[in-house]
């Protein structure tokens, strides 16, 4: 799957256990009506697993393209009831251009302005 938006977040890499690691992405794939120009907010909290994806260069407000898949799995939780998780795994992620081959960048005052959870 493939979706376009601006990066909110890039947070630290977290070292979960000697084999694997966790690095959050937060992406506002905001759209707006094209009759009145409302915005709708939205965010994808996207994440890099083992660092297989390279991030760094990209910085708040850079327009991306994001390839990702979607893990989703089943667990027993510590009170022994059924849970559900589902992650978003980024594959790869690129900067995107417009017609005359410039980056993108989305201005701070159109991004969505939010205290993001760490």
């Amino acid at each position: 799957m493939q979706v376009r938006g601006a990066i909110l977040e890039i947070q630290p890499v977290k070292q979960i256990s000697e084999r694997f690691s966790v690095q959050n992405v937060y992406i506002d794939t905001s759209n707006y009506n094209n009759m009145t120009g409302e915005k709708y907010e939205n965010c994808n909290h996207f994440q890099v697993i083992n660092g297989k994806v390279d991030l760094s260069g990209l910085k708040r407000g850079d327009v991306v393209d994001v390839k990702f898949y979607i893990n989703g799995r089943f667990f027993t939780k510590k009170d022994e009831t059924q849970g559900f998780m589902q992650t978003l795994n980024i594959a790869s992620i690129e900067r995107a251009k417009n017609t005359a081959n410039e980056f993108i960048v989305f201005p701070e005052e159109q991004l969505i302005n939010t205290e993001i959870p760490q």
